[in-house]
């Protein structure tokens, strides 16, 4: 191979990394999440519940809850992220959760669905 054909085999190179590069990155920048978030007052209207808690058998006492959010504010799903270590109040957040609004996410000023994470401590 000749120098000249070297020269060009290595621009060839260098314009597939790029063109991979920023595939990448378009694929990557599609995926990313629209965040919503939960509305404050309406945590306190409605408070996790819990009769008789009992501190977590195992965990840090606080449960993560990932919210899918619709466009007009209400929960469709809320899953547990992590667990307190109390399946009491794993159950209470997670009933609480549907009881609270939220504002939903919004792309270019349209609201769209959207995830919130919220972290629940025991009282």
């Amino acid at each position: 191979m000749s120098a000249d054909e070297h020269r060009v085999f290595l621009l060839q190179e260098q314009f597939l990394e790029i063109a991979r590069a920023n595939a990448s990155r378009s694929e990557t920048a599609e995926k990313v999440e629209t965040y919503a978030s939960v509305d404050a007052d309406s945590q306190r209207q409605h408070p996790v519940q819990l009769e008789n808690h009992q501190p977590p058998e195992r965990g840090v006492g606080a449960a993560t809850l990932l919210v899918d959010v619709d466009e007009q504010g209400r929960p469709n799903a809320v899953e547990i992220a992590r667990g307190s270590g109390s399946a009491a109040l794993d159950a209470a957040a997670v009933e609480a959760a549907y009881r609270w609004s939220y504002n939903a996410a919004s792309r270019d000023g349209v609201p769209v669905r959207g995830k919130v994470r919220i972290t629940v401590s025991g009282p």
